[in-house]
């Protein structure tokens, strides 16, 4: 089915999953849009998530790695079972997406409960697909499964008895029921299912448009930089695009390029080349005079015989002499690890990009003006967390969640924020004084406190 849609991420509720009981983000047009208007003509691009150390920040980035595991059809490597709140045996998972087509648009909720009986096994122990179109408003509930190996809804209706009971013997396996896996697969996006869907004669076409356009999302639109991404002091990673040939689909992948001499295929060199010189055309605009190059080791007769090029790659800055790039700051390396990634989400709709902890290593005024830009004229999202503040007077307050002290309601708004308020101070304020918040918002330290503890006693 060629018409796949356009997907955004509009929400993502989280419970039990770490240090979150219950937390909800979502973009600014997410309201009107799960009220069924689709009259909606600006939408967010960015969100960001801000709080002090070990409030949830991080939960958030972990939960829509999990979610990427998930509807990409993988086994679930990125969800450990201690990652379920202390004294719970499940947790859930639960994302909203507007999916756009040629001829319609979709609101679609999708809902996952991943369960645990002793912390090193888990399963699937709930799913639920639903959605509604702008052509038919009305809510379907189209798919339902439950463990072990229950499948209800209107889509179960579907199958032919052929049809239910490969589809029933798939699902038994995928999701271990039988509990005897870590790294259980989705009941409804595991490839095999996937396949069952996409040939099925009897299934919703609407839905098998859901079902594939949220698998391709997150398989070839969907990005990840958590900290250990570029913070490895043996390897840059530059996340690229790989258009396949004769065809509109394109890839996203990852090349670690190791700091000591590295060896690549001409055709791989060639492709990494084009990476390369893409980082160029933004780069100076981001540090003047910056340049990411190669030094070439092998000559052109060791390169023709060996059929690959050996390189190192290096620093350049004007006319001065190159450096190893295994030399430069962190920030510089941060920069670039995430620079084709951005590049990506900027210029394509229904790309997401992740980024956690967006400020680590880059100048707080470079870094204000790159959400800025991103906020104003992308085409795709950008969702991170964050320490540094400046971002806050860059874009509009309905961009921005905090968390709380609450577990059971980790992240909220600043409200009634005006024009001439300035986000940055009015969250200064309710730091300091939470009484004039809703809810609170800091564990507060006690200056004096954190002095005498620090004191060391002869």
């Amino acid at each position: 089915m060629s018409n796949l849609g356009t997907v955004r991420l509009e929400r993502l509720k989280v419970q039990n999953i770490k240090n979150v009981k219950n937390g909800e983000i979502f973009f600014p047009e997410q309201k009107k849009l799960e009220r069924g208007d689709f009259s909606v003509d600006e939408f967010g691009s960015i969100l960001g998530i801000y709080g002090q150390n070990g409030s949830g920040k991080t939960t958030t980035v972990d939960a829509l790695r999990i979610l990427q595991n998930i509807l990409g059809g993988t086994p679930l490597y990125s969800f450990n079972p201690n990652f379920i709140t202390a004294g719970e045996n499940s947790c859930t998972l639960e994302a909203d997406f507007l999916i756009d087509t040629k001829d319609n648009s979709f609101y679609v909720n999708y809902l996952i409960e991943l369960g645990s009986i002793d912390r090193i096994n888990s399963y699937v122990k709930k799913e639920k697909v639903s959605f509604f179109s702008k052509n038919e408003s009305r809510k379907n509930n189209y798919y339902t499964f439950a463990h072990p190996n229950t499948l209800n809804g209107v889509f179960a209706s579907s199958l032919n008895e052929k049809e239910k009971a490969i589809y029933s013997f798939t699902v038994g396996i995928e999701t271990q029921s039988n509990l005897n896996t870590q790294f259980p697969l989705s009941s409804v996006f595991n490839r095999k299912t996937i396949d069952i869907i996409s040939k099925a004669k009897g299934i919703n076409d609407d839905f098998k448009i859901i079902c594939l356009s949220l698998s391709a999302f997150a398989a070839y639109k969907f990005a990840i930089y958590s900290l250990g991404y570029f913070n490895d002091n043996q390897n840059v990673g530059i996340r690229f695009r790989l258009r396949q040939s004769n065809s509109d689909i394109s890839s996203i992948s990852d090349i670690f390029v190791p700091f000591m001499p590295t060896a690549l295929t001409i055709e791989q060199f060639n492709s990494f080349k084009r990476i390369v010189d893409q980082i160029n055309k933004v780069i100076p605009s981001l540090i003047p005079n910056y340049k990411l190059d190669f030094h070439i080791l092998n000559s052109a007769i060791e390169q023709e015989y060996s059929k690959s090029i050996q390189f190192v790659l290096v620093s350049k800055r004007g006319d001065n002499t190159p450096i190893p790039l295994s030399l430069e700051s962190n920030g510089i390396k941060k920069i670039l690890s995430i620079l084709s990634g951005f590049i990506d989400a900027f210029n394509h709709e229904g790309c997401l990009i992740v980024i956690d902890e967006l400020d680590s290593g880059i100048f707080e005024y470079l870094l204000g003006e790159m959400v800025y830009a991103f906020a104003n004229f992308a085409k795709g999202q950008l969702i991170f967390n964050s320490h540094n503040m400046r971002i806050l007077e860059k874009v509009d307050y309905k961009n921005f969640f905090f968390t709380t002290t609450d577990r059971n309601d980790a992240f909220v708004q600043i409200n009634k924020v005006r024009e001439s308020n300035n986000l940055r101070d009015m969250y200064y304020k309710y730091l300091i004084n939470f009484e004039e918040s809703d809810k609170k918002l800091y564990d507060a330290v006690r200056t004096e406190e954190m002095i005498n503890a620090l004191y060391i006693e002869d």
